[in-house]
């Protein structure tokens, strides 16, 4: 979509089933999204063409989150998060987390948010939501120390990372 003038600059056909998580990749070289049977797809959009990226793709994926930078991935199944390194297509590692409807990165790649907010490098889980209220939408500053996210889907609060506390309630 060309956004200065609200045109489709191509338009791919074909695909009619619901999709969820859709996004571009940082370099706009595909589109990845979750297809109705849980399936990861990439769309090429120089040639309109699919292309899996993941090897086997026999899991069934709930959601998923690609890096800033376009090299890592996040993919939730069931109460795993699974960490895959885009360029070599291979599962770096899994992370014991519960049931997620979404995943996000932090601005620096180095935590992501699966109902709580997880350290990439040490595996380690800082408890961002109350036990076990479900939690959604969530949003880093761009700092990345701060995360706003909806509890109970009414409720947005406010984690500060450096005091590991809710900040604010809204």
């Amino acid at each position: 979509m060309n956004i200065k003038n609200d045109e489709a600059t191509r338009k791919f056909t074909g695909y009619s089933v619901p999709v969820s998580y859709c996004s571009l990749t940082p370099d706009y070289k595909y589109a990845s999204y979750i297809s109705q049977n849980g399936k990861i797809n990439f769309l090429n959009i120089a040639n309109g063409r699919e292309t899996d990226l993941l090897p086997a793709n026999t899991y069934k994926f709930n959601s998923k989150a690609v890096s800033s930078d376009g090299k890592l991935m996040l993919t939730g199944i069931d109460e795993k998060v699974i960490l895959w390194d885009m360029e070599s297509r291979k599962e770096i590692k899994s992370f014991a987390a519960a049931r997620n409807s979404h995943l996000e990165f932090s601005p620096d790649n180095k935590y992501f948010m699966a109902n709580n907010l997880w350290d990439i490098e040490t595996g380690k889980m800082f408890e961002v939501s109350s036990g076990n209220t479900p939690s959604s939408c969530y949003c880093f500053s761009p700092e990345g120390n701060s995360i706003a996210y909806m509890e109970y889907y009414r409720i947005v609060k406010i984690w500060d990372k450096k005091t590991s506390g809710t900040r604010m309630e809204i």
